[in-house]
């Protein structure tokens, strides 16, 4: 038998004009983790959606195990032995986690309609063994306490785990994982590198993963391919093509620091406890002490379980305010809260001085309120002008349109390159791009940013965040940042605030969160000796 389970040879694939992948080939061998890199844009996911038939390729060929996959049909890959996740997480929402799991086994039933209509000793035995499957699974990735739980009051981080496990539910012989650390923090990264060598070594699995975070493609990766605008790079082991030069200019880009940016920012505001503030411009404009946002006491709820409880904070007008925390400690609530997506059960909301608590998402953005939700939701059968004149939608200024059209254009050339391709074509960079342009077109006074460097590369993160900064410093926008990315959050924002269990334990100017020892620790990755590289278990913390 060849060690080669999966061989791609000169995939291309053309949308309209568009050349996604270009002339790409590769060979997965058995057992191994191999790892597609490469800025947003490049193809990864695409080759990903070639493999799993969601694409066909313009030309080129797949084989698995020999077999071509091109002329198989997209119901028969999973049954082949080839399961995969997704960018972003495709999971029945209204299903429990252990519906979810089930679902995973079905291709492996073999009883007949007739037989399941009346539970034969048959249907028994395979309903057994796929409960008994499913139970391995969960006990293997930590699950237990979520299995009767509905996906769609999960945190974001164990839905990422659900959907690991349905795929695993499968039994695959190749696992295909799309940024399977996006919207992870530090400690959930771990994790998951952890659960992706038990997958490799225990269960035996061959793993073709894409992935952005470079840490954990170093510790689980056999093989890199790298590519960048459809085409390879380079191939190696993980340190080769990290020291290739191409990888480096196109995938890492540049280190300088975001705060370089901050300059002609608003001055940060004092720290809570009373203590001076740093001066981060020597000629910073005037910024107004009074909030353009403030929340008091809010608590909000998702049917009996309490997201947010006690939330207090301010967002000045012309600053970036950030608020930081793992999965699943409320800080998408929050933002929903403020936009009327969600009703909040006690508290009060204002903005520009006017109480919005529970008005109406449509009157809170005629207000002067933008949001750019987590997972972008773009519309995807909409070209990029038509999503762009959508966010313009309550605004009747037409020369005002076309210069604010003209700008993020400016902010994001690709995006003209792309006007008249249909946003659900773009990839996950390109749709945050237009997400966050999209923002724009209603002339906010403030815009709530959730998550905007979910899945992408280091570049584009970096590039993505300066062009924020440039927003804020240019048209004066004020910002309320949700961000897993505590490092470019705090070198980007003025202020922040840290989320935990739904209630704030800690907030100050982002310089001096920079410096305490418990936000390194959670949220920056800097640990004592001796901890990375262990198996550790969720502890709670305990703020000092």
């Amino acid at each position: 038998m060849t060690d080669i389970l999966l061989s791609a040879k000169n995939l291309s694939v053309r949308f309209g004009g568009v050349l996604a992948v270009n002339n790409v080939s590769f060979d997965v061998q058995r057992g191994e983790v191999f790892t597609l890199i490469g800025p947003n844009g490049a193809g990864k996911t695409t080759v990903f959606n070639l493999i799993s038939r969601i694409y066909t390729p313009t030309t080129g060929s797949i084989e698995f195990e020999g077999l071509p996959l091109t002329a198989q049909p997209p119901h028969r890959i999973a049954s082949l032995g080839i399961a995969r996740t997704f960018q972003n997480i495709e999971l029945f929402e209204h299903a429990s986690v252990l519906h979810n799991l089930l679902i995973g086994r079905h291709t492996h039933r073999k009883t007949g309609l007739f037989a399941d209509m009346f539970f034969t000793p048959k249907v028994r035995a395979a309903e057994i063994a796929a409960r008994e499957k499913v139970e391995q699974v969960i006990e293997l990735l930590d699950l237990q306490h979520h299995r009767d739980s509905m996906v769609a009051g999960l945190p974001y981080g164990v839905r990422k785990v659900v959907e690991l496990a349905r795929a695993l539910c499968t039994e695959p012989k190749l696992l295909l994982l799309d940024e399977p650390s996006s919207g992870l923090n530090v400690e959930e990264t771990e994790d998951m590198a952890f659960w992706i060598q038990d997958i490799q070594h225990e269960l035996g699995i061959t793993v073709l993963m894409v992935e952005h975070d470079m840490t954990l493609v170093s510790k689980v990766s056999d093989r890199v391919l790298a590519m960048n605008q459809g085409e390879v790079l380079a191939t190696g082991t993980p340190r080769e093509v990290q020291d290739h030069p191409g990888v480096i200019e196109a995938y890492l880009g540049s280190i300088e620091d975001v705060s370089a940016l901050r300059r002609g920012a608003p001055p940060p505001r004092p720290s809570p406890r009373g203590g001076g503030s740093e001066d981060m411009s020597t000629n910073p404009p005037a910024v107004s002490d009074v909030p353009v946002l403030k929340l008091s006491n809010v608590e909000s709820a998702y049917g009996p379980i309490k997201a947010i409880r006690g939330v207090s904070l301010q967002v000045r007008r012309g600053e970036i305010a950030t608020v930081l925390g793992s999965n699943g400690a409320g800080k998408s609530t929050i933002l929903k809260t403020i936009s009327g997506i969600i009703d909040p059960r006690k508290g009060s909301i204002e903005f520009k001085g006017e109480d919005i608590t529970a008005r109406d998402p449509a009157f809170i953005v005629q207000q002067g309120l933008s949001h750019v939700p987590e997972g972008r939701e773009v519309f995807p059968l909409l070209s990029v002008h038509d999503n762009l004149l959508m966010g313009a939608y309550t605004r009747r200024d037409r020369d005002g349109i076309a210069r604010d059209m003209e700008a993020v254009y400016h902010y994001f050339p690709i995006l003209k390159e792309r006007t008249a391709q249909d946003a659900g074509l773009l990839s996950g960079g390109q749709q945050q791009m237009l997400a966050i342009s999209r923002a724009i077109m209603a002339a906010p006074d403030l815009i709530l940013l959730d998550e905007p460097s979910l899945g992408l590369s280091p570049k584009l993160t970096k590039e993505i965040f300066e062009i924020v900064v440039r927003i804020n410093r240019e048209r004066g926008t004020t910002i309320l940042l949700v961000e897993q990315n505590a490092n470019m959050a705090l070198n980007a924002a003025d202020y922040g605030y840290v989320l935990e269990n739904g209630r704030i334990v800690m907030e100050d100017t982002c310089a001096r969160l920079r410096e305490k020892e418990d936000i390194k620790e959670f949220y920056l990755g800097m640990k004592e000796a001796g901890v990375r590289g262990e198996r550790r278990w969720k502890k709670k913390k305990t703020w000092r």
